[in-house]
């Protein structure tokens, strides 16, 4: 009978879930642009772990004003429960059980709230089912990466090593084929409850082939861009001479590898001409104690002098970096999309990005880049870059530059979602 009532007397709600919404990535610029564009008659809610969502941080990072936009704040105190650290081992499995705990959470807080919509900008599929099935709205899911992908089970199966498949495993037979029907269990519960969802919009091709392939549900899958920042970026001037800096933009976690660009920069002619800088966000103790160890690397290879570090910077000094830069460096494999090769497209600087997923497939081409895989392949592509001529490095700005405006603004991610609501 709740539930019937709920349903019955449901408004023009659109209710946001995204549990770590200050984490100030790609993911919360899609969470913030998207609030940023929603029609005036649409009231907007968010489910996170947060007890309240900074305003003014947001603008610093992101330059996204929501100033004058009534968000509700709906705080999740399960949030924690979809923290990996909690769950050293069979961190997914635990997961997904707490995901569904989630779930019951997300209906208990919004049983008499009627949504309308419910757009999740995560991709947290295992909360689809409880959330249908309590409060019947319509689900809009934005998928960044897929849970669990074809790429895992193949590396399970070739028995490589990785930071999600430990050496005991790769070493020992019978556990890796422990793993692979582990892995292939929980690929069957993600395409179950990802079947609830009403649309499945995903950020890249890359995203877009794993999720056909998990879900399979080509007709209601759609490639929407994450919206990248980028109208201040292309007002920078790409003419005038840069200075000798090798900028690197991403989150200070374990899959970006930053160790790779500190050691094909160790091995390029850039280390006695340029600065590597690397900025990015630190999410917790972990995030700190790997820039710990970074510059801890940086002193061995004696680069400390070459190398920076600087992070949680504010958009204002970002911007500042990217107006200044030569060279942008990107090195996580697989990547889902790569907002910051956008970013380095943008603003004139040259990018050298992992030769895998969104980079490859949707950003950088011959015409407007490198991509490596290799710490020999990146070393090669940053000593080619410092070798060009100023003409063709301004051919290289150009090509990028026109390709980022017709493909990454935030006004196409607007009319991409607006037919949504």
């Amino acid at each position: 009978m709740v539930i019937l009532l709920g349903r019955l007397f449901r408004t023009k709600k659109v209710v946001f879930f995204h549990p770590f919404c200050m984490s100030f990535g790609g993911g919360e610029r899609v969470l913030y642009t998207w609030m940023k564009f929603l029609k005036n008659d649409k009231e907007i809610m968010i489910l996170t772990g947060e007890k309240s969502i900074d305003i003014m941080k947001i603008k610093e990072r992101f330059d996204i004003d929501l100033l004058n936009y009534p968000i509700k704040v709906v705080s999740l105190h399960t949030r924690r429960l979809l923290d990996p650290l909690l769950f050293p081992i069979a961190t997914l499995f635990f997961q997904i059980l707490g995901s569904l705990i989630i779930g019951l959470d997300c209906c208990a807080k919004l049983l008499f709230k009627s949504p309308e919509v419910l757009v999740d900008t995560t991709g947290c599929a295992f909360i689809y089912p409880i959330i249908k099935l309590f409060l019947g709205c319509k689900i809009v899911s934005y998928v960044h990466y897929p849970f669990i992908s074809s790429d895992m089970l193949q590396m399970v199966s070739k028995r490589e090593s990785n930071y999600n498949n430990k050496n005991y495993i790769t070493n020992n037979s019978a556990l890796t084929q422990v793993k692979l029907y582990y892995y292939k269990i929980l690929s069957f519960v993600y395409c179950l409850c990802g079947s609830f969802a009403d649309e499945i919009l995903v950020n890249s091709t890359w995203t877009h082939n794993h999720i056909i392939e998990l879900w399979q549900n080509p007709e209601k899958t759609h490639i929407v861009y994450p919206p990248c920042g980028i109208e201040k970026l292309i007002n920078i001037d790409i003419v005038k001479p840069r200075n000798p800096i090798i900028l690197s933009i991403g989150q200070f976690r374990k899959e970006k590898n930053h160790q790779l660009q500190i050691e094909a920069f160790a091995k390029s002619n850039a280390r006695s001409t340029h600065s590597l800088i690397l900025v990015g966000g630190c999410r917790n103790e972990e995030d700190y104690s790997r820039v710990c160890e970074l510059k801890s690397l940086a002193n061995i290879l004696n680069l400390s002098e070459r190398v920076e570090f600087k992070v949680n910077v504010s958009f204002d000094e970002l911007y500042n970096l990217l107006t200044l830069a030569d060279i942008g460096i990107h090195t996580m494999q697989d990547e889902h999309f790569g907002i910051c090769v956008v970013e380095y497209m943008a603003a004139g600087l040259i990018p050298i990005a992992h030769n895998s997923g969104g980079p490859k497939l949707d950003i950088v081409d011959e015409n407007c880049g490198f991509l490596a895989k290799s710490s020999e392949e990146y070393t090669n592509s940053i000593n080619a870059i410092l070798s060009m001529s100023i003409r063709k490095k301004q051919m290289y700005r150009e090509n990028a530059r026109l390709k980022i405006e017709q493909t990454f603004s935030e006004s196409q991610f607007a009319n991409n979602i607006e037919c949504l609501f």
